[in-house]
């Protein structure tokens, strides 16, 4: 029964531990999939920015490197299995969300910033209500659909591919 209790009071210790050492992480993982703001400075967060990324080449090739280089992510400093398991979604969620910022196009999603600020330090850890993988799963779905509204009305996007359309294919 002493055994037991030890156990028990080890447990505690180190589940205390593990989420007051998730807490910041979790922070950084919000800003990232709800604001694009990377703040990472002793490097330990799941996405990198390249600062050097060649951003001139983007004006005549959309499709550069550029994209690819400027933030990669890292399965290795990727905290809990929810971050683990939606990687991609993370950083396509933030990329996503960097665009939206420089445009200046981003608005205010008071249902996402809601879902994210229900979430603690114990849905990194151990993720067994699949709070945290929801939580991802939105921000991704939001910043994406945000993004094709800016892409496809703001700028006219689905005009453009018509009239491509017409010259190439006509």
């Amino acid at each position: 029964a002493a055994r037991d209790a030890r156990d028990a009071d080890a447990k505690r210790v180190l589940t205390s531990l593990a989420e007051a050492a998730a807490a910041p992480y979790l922070q950084a993982l919000r800003r990232w999939c709800v604001d694009g703001q990377l703040d990472d400075p002793y490097g330990e967060f799941c996405v990198a920015e390249d600062v050097d990324a060649e951003k001139t080449a983007v004006a005549r090739d959309y499709n550069a490197s550029y994209w690819d280089e400027r933030f990669t992510s890292d399965a290795g400093k990727a905290a809990g299995g929810a971050v683990k398991s939606h990687l991609a979604k993370v950083l396509t969620a933030g990329k996503y969300r960097v665009v939206l910022r420089d445009a200046a196009c981003s608005g205010e999603d008071n249902e996402l910033e809601a879902t994210w600020a229900a979430l603690t330090p114990a849905d990194v850890v151990e993720d067994a209500a699949g709070r945290l993988a929801r939580a991802i799963d939105q921000a991704y779905a939001a910043s994406a659909a945000e993004l094709k509204a800016v892409l496809f009305e703001r700028e006219r996007g689905l005009e453009k591919l018509r009239v491509l359309k017409r010259f190439f294919l006509a």
